[in-house]
């Protein structure tokens, strides 16, 4: 008897540790640890993939260099640098030619486009 709940509770760790499951009704979520991505919405696809690209340069927002820019540029408007980082890259679509120049070199584009075409369908 204690043999399967073991199992099903190994299970359901590796589950949660693996698998983007929003909690609280979010729209989309990126599980560090794991990678992985899950949206319901294409803006929501795209705030995710903003996370990803930042995890995937190393916490880029977390950097002096960007932090230091943004609030230069007076584009600091989350309290939580990597919500503002994936907040700023869903508000520019993904896509370069929208976001300020002075921000291109914080975000991999080339990723972005990657993601995008694989989490967003063209309508």
């Amino acid at each position: 008897m204690r043999k399967p709940l073991l199992i099903i509770c190994f299970i359901f760790v590796l589950l949660f540790s693996f698998l983007p499951i929003p909690l609280n009704g979010e729209d989309g979520i990126y599980n560090t640890f794991s990678g992985f991505i899950w949206c319901s919405q294409p803006n929501a696809c795209i705030h995710e993939a903003g996370h990803k690209i930042d995890h995937s340069g190393g916490w880029v927002s977390s950097s002096p260099e960007y932090q230091r820019t943004i609030e230069e540029m007076g584009l600091s408007i989350l309290d939580d640098p990597r919500e503002n980082y994936a907040a700023l890259f869903a508000f520019a679509q993904g896509k370069k030619e929208n976001m300020p120049e002075q921000l291109h070199k914080f975000y991999d584009f080339e990723l972005s486009e990657r993601l995008l075409k694989w989490h967003i369908q063209p309508q």
